[in-house]
């Protein structure tokens, strides 16, 4: 390696103790856009027509809820893997399971919150948002609610990644002994809903009218744990030092794949031309996560990371700070966004659920999840604004 080079790689790669606030960022952009979609979703379903806030999630195959589950994995390998000399595997499972249990309990709070603000709302308007059961039946609804069976809408994703951490130690335990054969584990899960239709459907949200579910836990095991094999290799920084030398090439590389997806994508969900091919392109299915929905988010990642790293100073922007300090308290950050979304829906409707009730609660909720993350970085840095070490956070401490 040249003196060049290696001058590039060092200026671009953080110190090993340090938060990648590229990961940070992309985190809190999948947050906002989790929030913006649900938001807009539940606006639709109590009547609204109008033009929505347009995300990622409309000009592509994949949504953020594979940013999320991608990045929580990358971080947990990363920090509780064993590459680290000071890896201790109880301390690794103790830390995530203590924060599979925190899940369940905000879970718990947020169902509460659901519960309260039905009031709000008329009775068809419950049919409408699928939190009728609540309602009508609920003893039942809250025992299947505590049996992590159904769930109101939005709260589904917790159970999920919930399961997910109680997992990860296990996982954890076979990167540090069989590092290669490691992955054997989830690749083997994911084909088994192939074989087995009705294997691995989990804690379906009400009104889930898809044929088994929404989330097929196994299926998109192997995301959470292709992520944590990667961040215990440390796939980023060594990513990122092998283009060191011709960032810029390969940022144009990456940008012109996720251009050709997103032109696919509108041909395909907006024109009639691939009908005699195909009505729906394959390999597009959520609940399985199919191989093209999978390469959409790897194209997504691919143009945002290259883009960060070869304009460093979009990092330091305000945008770019703003996510950064969102994608940092992801629990709070997802859990508050869950509550705003169902008060954002009964000020849509008793306001009126025009397109300026619309327009004013999305900028309520967006404003409200970014001065919550504002609060908590404040506090948890000693009153610093500034990056934090990686150790520092809770949710994701080296130890």
């Amino acid at each position: 390696m040249t003196y060049a080079r290696s001058a590039l790689a060092h200026s671009t790669m953080p110190p090993e103790d340090r938060r990648d606030t590229s990961i940070d960022i992309l985190r809190g952009l999948a947050l906002l856009t989790i929030l913006i979609n649900h938001l807009s979703l539940f606006c639709i379903a109590l009547g609204y027509t109008g033009a929505v806030v347009p995300t990622l999630t409309h000009f592509g195959y994949s949504s953020a809820a594979e940013l999320f589950f991608l990045v929580s994995g990358y971080l947990i390998g990363y920090v509780y893997g064993p590459w680290r000399p000071e890896y201790r595997w109880r301390t690794c499972a103790i830390r995530l399971w203590m924060r599979a249990l925190q899940l369940y309990l905000v879970s718990l709070l947020l169902y509460a919150g659901v519960v309260s603000i039905a009031g709000a709302f008329t009775a068809d308007q419950l049919e409408r948002l699928y939190i009728e059961p609540v309602v009508r039946e609920p003893a039942r609804a809250f025992w299947d609610f505590v049996k992590m069976q159904h769930s109101p809408p939005l709260l589904d994703i917790l159970f999920v990644y919930a399961i997910f951490l109680i997992a990860a130690p296990t996982f954890v335990a076979l990167l540090k002994f069989f590092p290669i054969g490691a992955m054997a584990l989830p690749i083997g899960l994911s084909i088994l809903p192939h074989l087995v239709p009705d294997f691995g459907f989990f804690a379906r949200a009400y009104g889930d009218t898809t044929p088994r579910g929404l989330w097929n836990l196994f299926s998109w095991s192997l995301l959470f744990f292709g992520a944590m094999a990667a961040g215990n290799d440390r796939l980023l920084p060594r990513l990122r030092l092998r283009a060191a030398g011709h960032l810029r090439t390969t940022w144009l590389v990456a940008l012109g794949i996720l251009i050709a997806f997103t032109i696919l994508y509108v041909i395909d969900s907006r024109t009639a031309w691939l009908d005699p091919y195909f009505q729906r392109m394959p390999g597009t299915d959520k609940a399985l996560l199919g191989p093209v929905r999978l390469l959409h988010m790897g194209a997504v990642v691919a143009a945002f990371m290259t883009t960060l790293w070869t304009f460093p100073r979009l990092a330091e922007s305000v945008p770019g700070r703003l996510l950064q300090i969102t994608g940092a308290q992801p629990l709070s950050v997802f859990s508050a966004g869950v509550g705003l979304n169902y008060v954002g829906a009964a000020l849509f409707v008793h306001f009126g659920g025009t397109g300026s009730t619309y327009a004013c609660v999305m900028v309520m909720a967006v404003s409200a999840t970014l001065a919550l993350a504002g609060a908590l970085r404040y506090r948890r840095s000693g009153n610093s604004m500034r990056p934090e070490p990686l150790h520092s956070n809770p949710d994701l401490r080296r130890r």
